[in-house]
């Protein structure tokens, strides 16, 4: 989504920085924010700050959003929209409603919120997994006698298994032979293994960045703070 991306190319540890052609920031202002503290590289000076749950979360981050438009009122007009990823998913609404409901109260000053962005979120633990089965189904990754065997003895629940009925369990085997190679991530990107010798693998920039993110220099260019508890 950033101006720039990592190029893995020549290894995770001589990865570079490239110009993103498709940044979002072409078209939109974005924040990005490590929270709770211990993620990116936000972290706490007290034994109280590192206290964290989702209603803290939630709490904490409507405050830093009031509190940057407050100080950047230039952006005051520009439709907001929060946006989460992965666990966030179940977060980030409940970011968005304290945002209308403080603009319901009256609070100072009114936001231009319009909605929340979610990429891969999770949203229920037991349905977001449950439904993978029927996905595969729909995109053609297990055959019609997988799904309607599965279907026929798991009596639709294929994450909490009865160890008491093996043609669930059977069933549930086939299946996963059949995406045991599939990245769960993004089913078109190709399935990443130590042993591959791919131009491509996701988790080659995903390790670069780790990399060029806890370096000196970096840190040092990004402003960090040395200073962590």
């Amino acid at each position: 989504m950033g101006p720039l991306s990592i190029n893995a190319d020549n290894g995770t540890t001589n990865a570079t920085l490239v110009l993103n052609e498709n940044s979002w920031t072409k078209m939109a202002s974005i924040i990005f924010v490590d929270i709770p503290a211990g993620t990116g590289f936000s972290y706490a000076k007290t034994k109280e700050a590192w206290v964290s749950s989702d209603s803290i979360v939630a709490d904490l981050a409507h405050d830093f959003v009031k509190k940057f438009l407050s100080g950047h009122p230039k952006f005051l007009k520009n439709p907001l929209y929060i946006g989460g990823i992965s666990y966030m998913g179940l977060v980030t609404p409940i970011i968005t409603m304290k945002v209308y409901e403080g603009n319901e109260r009256g609070e100072q000053p009114t936001l231009n919120i319009q909605g929340y962005i979610l990429g891969s979120p999770l949203t229920d633990k037991f349905m977001d997994f449950n439904s993978r089965l029927e996905y595969s189904h729909r995109m053609a990754l297990i055959s019609n006698d997988i799904y309607e065997s599965a279907i026929r003895h798991c009596r639709g629940n294929y994450v909490n298994i009865d160890t008491a009925n093996p043609l669930c369990a059977h069933s549930l085997q086939r299946y996963k032979q059949c995406i045991d190679k599939i990245s769960t991530n993004n089913i078109l990107e190709p399935f990443c293994e130590e042993s591959s010798d791919l131009p491509y693998c996701q988790e080659d920039a995903f390790e670069a960045i780790q990399i060029w993110a806890n370096t000196d220099t970096a840190q040092h260019a990004l402003n960090i703070s040395q200073v962590r508890d």
